[in-house]
C-alpha cells in the first residue's frame, strides 16, 4: 500500500532545496481567505453575541421583550440565579422561559406604550 502522505511530501518538495519564501507565497491566498472570513463573518457575529449578552444581563422587571418564538410580553419576574424569566403576556397569562430565549428588549412599558400608540 502506498503511503499517500509521503508521496505528497515528495511531490511538494522543492528539488532545489529552496528557502521557505515560495511556501509562504503559496500559502498567502489561504491566509487572505482566512482573514476575510474573520472580518466578514466571525467579527460581526462576536459583536452581536456580546451585544445580546449585555442586553440579557441588563434585563429587569417590566421590560417589554420578544422571544425567539415571537411571543411578546413584559418581564414579570427574574429568578435570583438569573437563568429563568417569567413573561407576562396578558393579565392572567405568565410563561416561564430561559433567559437566553429572549431575542430583543423593547424597553419598559411606559416607553413601549408611547411607541405603540400613534400621536
Amino acid at each position: 500500500m502506498i503511503d499517500w502522505l509521503s508521496s505528497f511530501n515528495l511531490l511538494a518538495a522543492d528539488p532545489k532545496g529552496g528557502d521557505g519564501a515560495q511556501f509562504f507565497l503559496s500559502m498567502m491566498p489561504l491566509l487572505i481567505l482566512f482573514v476575510l472570513f474573520y472580518v466578514i463573518i466571525l467579527g460581526p457575529q462576536r459583536k452581536a453575541a456580546k451585544t445580546h449578552k449585555t442586553m440579557l444581563s441588563e434585563l429587569k422587571k417590566n421590560d417589554r421583550v420578544i422571544t425567539r418564538g415571537g411571543i411578546m410580553g413584559s418581564v414579570a419576574s427574574v429568578e435570583p440565579d438569573g437563568t429563568k424569566v417569567t413573561i407576562k403576556i396578558d393579565d392572567n397569562t405568565r410563561i416561564p422561559i430561559h433567559r437566553s430565549y429572549i431575542e430583543h428588549v423593547l424597553g419598559d412599558e411606559d416607553n413601549a406604550d408611547k411607541i405603540d400608540k400613534p400621536s
